[in-house]
């Protein structure tokens, strides 16, 4: 949609996830807006903004086949979709859609917050830093793609607790007999905006929450932090590796450089912290010691430009991170000694 170049707003060119046949490129089954003018597909009212992001697909009950779908929009917006167990065209596609959150406000331009980039989602089960034991973390960085240079928005990373880890069913969990595709009764996260009440909290300033801010954060849906910087804002996927989150920022710089007649590339970081609470891991600040980290220590300052998501590479010796930027490539030990053994196998004599 052309017009998410110029604002915020919605749209319907690009509001809609298909399912396609890849022997023949036949539509399967459509989840959007509006009504595509068949019954293989759920319309769903709220979603209205493009999706520019690819989706993250998961197997959310371990039996080898994708079922559920979570992607972000240009409103802000988090839909999960659960695909039903069949998927071939006699029994007939099924889904059904929820919105796990919104975090953002048209009437406000510093909440107008969009997603250009998937989420990474992990299963946890945890009762030091959740109420609730069993639950699946859902976490996204905001960015605006199409204006990298642009400051008025308050972009941020999310981590959303989404706590229905069974497969959502038609209507309300409870209640299956609308068949409309729509779960009625699914809680949807509202963060922190002007218009809104907040269900998650602010970790921005705490490292490590412990009394009454893990009580805090024990209660509430998930967290979230602000990007610092001015403008700085996500332009890539995070991802998750043994129980860190790994996301890439990008902070602008003025557009010309009038000295010179230069652009300036603006600068990248680098962020690391406990998916479950947002703790930095490493001593990036290289002050104290390993014990005693603060917030400072989540970031790592990268080179210019806008760099990409951090890409892990898997070696026999360990795991490497790479980054692309202005400058080049970044490699960054993580220090995971996580077990490595191959999944999939492919070979033609």
């Amino acid at each position: 949609d052309d017009a998410q170049d110029s604002g915020f707003g919605a749209g319907d060119p690009g509001n809609a996830i298909y399912v396609v046949d890849p022997t023949n490129g036949s539509r399967l089954f459509w989840v959007s807006g509006f009504d595509h003018g068949d019954a293989q597909g759920v319309t769903v009212a709220d979603m209205t903004y493009p999706i520019p992001s690819d989706l993250a697909l998961m197997d959310a009950n371990g039996d080898g086949g994708t079922d559920r779908i979570y992607v972000g929009d240009t409103g802000g917006q988090l839909w999960r979709v659960d695909i039903g167990a069949d998927l071939s065209t006699t029994a007939g596609f099924k889904a059904t859609v929820g919105k796990l959150a919104t975090v953002s406000d048209a009437f406000d331009l510093a909440d107008q917050r969009k997603f250009f980039y998937p989420p990474d989602v992990v299963r946890v089960e945890e009762t030091t830093f959740s109420a609730v034991g069993k639950y699946d973390m859902v976490v996204i960085a905001s960015g605006d793609r199409s204006h990298p240079l642009s400051t008025d928005v308050q972009d941020r990373y999310y981590a959303f607790r989404d706590y229905h880890t069974a497969a959502l069913v038609d209507g309300d969990p409870a209640d299956t007999s609308d068949d409309d595709g729509l779960a009625d009764g699914y809680k949807t996260i509202q963060g922190p905006t002007v218009a809104l009440t907040g269900e998650l909290m602010d970790l921005t300033d705490i490292n490590d929450p412990q009394g009454t801010d893990l009580d805090t954060l024990r209660s509430a849906y998930g967290y979230y932090i602000d990007f610092e910087g001015v403008g700085e804002k996500g332009l890539a996927a995070p991802i998750v590796l043994d129980g860190k989150v790994y996301l890439t920022s990008y902070t602008p710089e003025d557009v010309v450089q009038l000295s010179d007649c230069s652009l300036a590339e603006g600068s990248g970081n680098l962020y690391a912290f406990n998916v479950l609470n947002g703790a930095a891991v490493f001593n990036w600040d290289g002050v104290g010691d390993d014990t005693n980290l603060t917030k400072s220590d989540r970031v790592y300052t990268l080179g210019a430009g806008i760099p990409s998501g951090a890409v892990p590479i898997f070696q026999e010796e360990g795991i490497t991170l790479l980054i692309g930027g202005g400058g080049g490539a970044t490699t960054i030990d993580p220090n995971l000694a996580l077990p490595r053994f191959r999944t999939y196998w492919g070979q033609e004599e």
